[in-house]
């Protein structure tokens, strides 16, 4: 286990989550880059990066508001002051960030920890870690509609199913199909890129599709699907309560330019921070970079985000970054969780690597069973979370 020990961090407050509104007291608490749970993968050394430092990184997605933190923090200046010139591109999944960053040709990513951990099992050399996690509650989960009269996991036996090979959803689909209960032989897949997912879902040519809640949800609104009409079987509900994206660093980036990859997330911190204080501003950030965004669509995307998978008793506890040791610790699975490292078992195995000494399970308990609200709800106060934003540069210094 690691510890970080680090100078004391203002904190921020804000209150509440509203639709078109500046949230104002997301309680934003300054902890040490990484804290004792997640521990940082490499050593941090006192001071930004030297000289400038090109980074490449990658999305598990399109520009889209998932990624608006990040155009946020490079318009305020953020990673040039760290000595950091980034180059930030689209993904088709998590898979592809992954693959990515584990090939050493990019430096890091935001992708799906399970995915990462699936990576690392097949490609131990990587080595791949996840240094600050974002998505506390997994968005994974099944997206269908009222008119496919799929109402619970069993009803997908003999439906046609659209997945994007990359998505984390459908890497991990044999888990779940295993906790259900059901025989995936069954299923017919309509295998498609991720930007065509919704569109066979609202042709017709799928009776069900895999991926993120909030990227289905607002993808088939875009092909005209009413709201209402949207359904979802998360892969939380019947026992896989993973955690989600997290930020994640190739070896060669993480143990090569130490000073480097801090700020580069120390940033990325920032810039979560700043967007969760003002989504409008970060959407703004975004559609400089991809002009012809919804921008409202992709406003009710990240206020989704903060709302469902970044607030959790877990995240308002510790903070974004770091994992709380006794939920991962003491999570519910039996069996390994990823679908390509066998049958289930009494104990999970597979590791995710989150620092140099392994957190077994990564799979935590409660949280279960809940239906997100929508991006749009008008919730007087949503719930408080606590964001890093700043990493400690005095006397970090790690211990095991």
């Amino acid at each position: 286990m690691f510890a970080v020990w680090h100078t004391p961090c203002k904190t921020i407050s804000v209150k509440s989550i509203k639709k078109g509104k500046q949230m104002a007291g997301l309680k934003l608490s300054r902890r040490a880059f990484v804290g004792a749970s997640l521990a940082a993968p490499f050593v941090l050394r006192a001071g930004g990066a030297a000289a400038e430092t090109t980074v490449k990184f990658s999305f598990a997605a399109p520009f889209d508001g998932s990624n608006a933190a990040f155009f946020l923090a490079e318009q305020n200046g953020w990673y040039k002051e760290a000595g950091l010139s980034c180059q930030f591109d689209a993904g088709g999944g998590s898979g592809e960030a992954v693959s990515r960053v584990g090939s050493g040709v990019y430096d890091g990513g935001i992708a799906d920890i399970n995915s990462m951990a699936e990576f690392n099992a097949k490609n131990e050399s990587a080595a791949i870690r996840d240094v600050y996690m974002v998505y506390f509650r997994s968005p994974l989960c099944v997206g269908t509609l009222t008119k496919s009269g799929i109402e619970k996991p069993a009803d997908l036996e003999g439906k046609t199913i659209g997945a994007a090979a990359p998505d984390g959803a459908y890497r991990l689909f044999g888990a779940y199909a295993k906790y259900v209960d059901i025989d995936p032989a069954t299923i017919k897949w309509n295998m498609v890129g991720l930007q065509l997912r919704e569109a066979v879902l609202a042709g017709g040519d799928a009776d069900a599709i895999l991926g993120f809640d909030s990227t289905m949800y607002f993808g088939l609104m875009k092909a005209g699907i009413a709201p209402e009409d949207i359904k979802f079987l998360y892969y939380s509900e019947v026992g896989l309560d993973l955690y989600g994206n997290g930020l994640i660093l190739s070896d060669a980036f993480r143990t090569g330019n130490p000073e480097a990859a801090k700020a580069f997330v120390e940033a990325s911190a920032r810039g979560w921070q700043a967007a969760a204080a003002d989504p409008k501003a970060a959407i703004a950030a975004l559609k400089a970079k991809a002009p012809l965004i919804n921008a409202d669509l992709e406003e009710q995307k990240l206020l989704w985000l903060i709302k469902n998978q970044m607030t959790t008793p877990e995240s308002k506890a510790n903070g974004l970054g770091a994992v709380d040791d006794a939920l991962a610790l003491g999570g519910g699975v039996a069996g390994d969780p990823h679908p390509a490292a066998g049958a289930r078992g009494g104990a999970a195995e597979h590791r995710l690597l989150f620092h140099d000494q392994d957190i077994e399970v990564a799979v935590r308990g409660g949280h279960r069973g809940r239906q997100p609200a929508g991006a749009g709800a008008d919730d007087e106060n949503v719930a408080e979370v606590l964001f890093h934003h700043c990493v400690s540069s005095e006397k970090a210094a790690i211990r095991r």
